[in-house]
């Protein structure tokens, strides 16, 4: 068995060789998730202070920010071919196809936090934070029309993968567009993805790192041993390593010894998101608890990427 000093030095070596940062200065606000088409990395985020949303491409060569595409940040990007969905603050949705952008605001005052496609439909969920209540909202949208499921759910809800629901200390699986509860022992969970229905993974927490995984059922906890502070983001697919993104710079993989990260974390910032893009993965971020203008930071995990261009 390795020492435990070992196994810091292993992570430490093999955890920084690749890890670097594309940016430490993206202007406009927050950088809050990410969206790859195969050829462009789509990032959307925002001002968190009820400032607008911006949107940054990146190409390989070149970071192109667009500001104010929207009144309120924009929270999560998911697409299907040339089809994306953006959700945000006050119940705004961004729906693109083929570069042609359509508002599809749908009628609240939360905040959707998350969106995932199925196929002919797309799903929205959220909620609203403080002040109390700690109630979600899910949303559908089928034939063109975005409708209300449930305002009134137990826990904000932050993020749906593939029939997967997580939340403010709450986790459902959608049977037949029904919220059917499933334990993750009351975990805080920010962001929920899977290589497939049975092998499931969602991370969280708030001063401690929590991982959880589901064959399909309940969640059980996951050893996050050598993870700083809260989760918020987590990545993963087919065959795939598991990738998670956090607060205090914590961008790691899991390995078959535990987490490999740099060592010292590359930013003092904090990562909402982590997704991948062609054959690299890029955590997204930036000063989610400062106050004042926000900015965004965007990190990465691959070889030879060149030091980006802003566009003109």
């Amino acid at each position: 068995m390795r020492s435990a000093l070992a196994l810091t030095l292993l992570l430490t070596a093999c955890g920084s060789e690749d890890f670097s940062l594309l940016s430490e200065s993206v202007s406009q606000g927050m950088l809050l998730s990410g969206w790859s088409d195969g050829e462009t990395l789509h990032i959307v985020g925002g001002d968190l202070d009820g400032g607008a949303g911006v949107r940054v491409t990146w190409d390989g060569k070149r970071l192109c920010t667009e500001p104010e595409v929207t009144e309120r940040a924009l929270w999560w990007i998911t697409g299907e071919g040339s089809e994306t969905f953006a959700v945000g603050e006050a119940g705004t949705i961004l729906h693109t196809v083929d570069g042609v952008e359509t508002r599809e605001d749908v009628d609240t005052e939360a905040t959707l936090f998350g969106v995932w496609m199925d196929g002919d439909r797309a799903w929205a969920v959220g909620g609203e934070v403080g002040g109390g209540a700690n109630r979600g909202e899910i949303w559908t949208r089928e034939n063109g029309e975005w409708t209300a499921i449930d305002t009134d759910v137990p826990g904000v809800l932050f993020k749906m993968w593939d029939g997967f629901v997580v939340g403010d200390g709450v986790a459902y699986t959608l049977e037949d567009d029904l919220l059917v509860p499933v334990d993750a022992g009351g975990e805080r969970l920010l962001t929920v993805r899977g290589r497939s229905g049975t092998d499931v993974w969602a991370v969280g927490g708030l001063a401690d790192s929590v991982v959880m995984h589901s064959d399909g059922g309940d969640f059980e906890a996951v050893d996050s041993t050598g993870l700083n502070g809260g989760l918020n983001g987590v990545w993963t697919g087919p065959d795939e390593d598991v990738w998670v993104a956090g607060h205090f710079g914590t961008m790691a993989r899991q390995t078959d010894d535990g987490w490999a990260s740099p060592s010292p974390p590359l930013t003092s910032e904090h990562f909402h998101a982590v997704v991948q893009h062609q054959d690299e993965m890029f955590w997204l971020g930036g000063n989610l608890f400062s106050a004042g203008d926000n900015f965004g930071v965007i990190g990465r995990y691959g070889k030879g990427t060149p030091k980006p261009r802003d566009c003109d």
